[in-house]
């Protein structure tokens, strides 16, 4: 394997890393929503997507809030 190709592999390995933290996360804030309003997963997903066009931020920063502080603003 040359270094170009171990580097792009290790690239690789990285933004798997980041995408699976990502999806843990924005899970952990789906089930928290779905928990205090009562929701399915789809829904909950849905209030989160929602919050995240109307603050003009990612998903993944509506859930980091939400996970670290039990709460986020509009929801």
């Amino acid at each position: 394997m040359s270094d170009v190709d171990r580097q792009t592999a290790e690239e690789r390995i990285q933004h798997l890393l980041v995408a699976l933290e990502r999806r843990t996360v924005i899970g952990q804030a789906t089930g928290i929503v779905m928990e205090r309003y009562k929701l399915g997963p789809d829904a909950a997903f849905g209030v989160l997507r929602r919050v995240s066009s109307q603050r003009n931020r990612k998903v993944i920063e509506i859930a980091e809030e939400l996970v670290a502080t039990g709460h986020a603003e509009d929801l």
